[in-house]
């Protein structure tokens, strides 16, 4: 599932090409992602949360459509048998345009004898922000991290079957070039992390305020320039080391043979 591109408008009535975050389904233009209310009233689900997956998108003047993240939860069954068909998972198919950048990779994540229905019942605080689970690990049991495509799979009731990530657009043009308001926007809504803004948009901020310090952007972003020409290189000069270069093997099981890439085993065996 990706977050597909649309026009939408920017500050100040200008187009943007930033992408739609949401998400929907490629093979199916005008379909759309059902309702969690939906899903949880004909699936043995629970859906604690569906939000937008922050710094999903692939960054660019225009950024790709973030994604969306839900916490899925075996419920009112003994048993609920997953499978999963994804690609994205170790490599990305969405490419950038023009200096943009590609959408994050999708991980696969479950949680066997998990504690969230406990916490819930009993009325706990918790914090049902994907960022926070994911960095504290808030949720208790033993967690999982695999290959988000998988074969049918039994989960008991209470254990977190997955995170339900789609993932986002990717970017189309140099982030430097990127409208600094847009940024913070972003940063607003929740689209993007400060981290992001500050390393790959190169915007200098009031985070307090919300509000753009131009001078400080321009000069920031100007020092980037200038990096980037200090790590440049030959072409001839870059391909004689690169291709001395071999990733390793459990990155060439899913790439295929080096340095050509002919597939050495199906991509996906259920």
């Amino acid at each position: 599932m990706l977050a597909y591109s649309l026009n939408t408008e920017g500050q100040g009535g200008r187009t943007s090409m930033d992408g739609v975050d949401a998400f929907g389904f490629p093979w199916c233009v005008y379909g759309r992602a059902p309702d969690v209310e939906s899903l949880e009233n004909e699936f043995p689900l629970l859906i604690p949360f569906s939000q937008h997956w922050k710094d999903s998108c692939g960054h660019g003047k225009y950024r790709g459509g973030v994604g969306t993240a839900q916490l899925w939860v075996a419920y009112q069954v003994p048993e609920v048998w997953f499978s999963c068909i994804a690609d994205n998972s170790k490599l990305q198919t969405p490419q950038p345009l023009f200096g943009g950048y590609a959408p994050c990779t999708v991980p696969g994540i479950s949680i066997n004898n998990a504690d969230i229905l406990e916490k819930l019942k009993r009325g706990d605080d918790i914090t049902l922000d994907l960022h926070e689970i994911l960095k504290a690990r808030s949720i208790e049991g033993n967690w999982n991290f695999e290959f988000m495509a998988r074969s049918v799979w039994p989960f008991k009731e209470g254990d977190v079957i997955t995170v339900g990530f789609a993932t986002g657009g990717a970017g189309y043009g140099d982030p430097l070039e990127r409208e600094p308001e847009l940024v913070v926007k972003d940063l607003k809504d929740g689209i993007i992390s400060d981290w992001s803004a500050q390393n790959i948009y190169h915007v200098a901020y009031d985070a307090q305020r919300g509000k753009v310090d131009q001078q400080e952007t321009e000069k920031l972003r100007n020092a980037e320039r200038q990096a980037r020409l200090a790590r440049g290189r030959r072409y001839s000069e870059f391909t004689a080391d690169w291709s001395q270069k071999r990733p390793p093997e459990e990155i060439l099981e899913a790439y295929g043979s080096w340095p050509d890439a002919q597939p050495v085993r199906p991509v996906f065996r259920p």
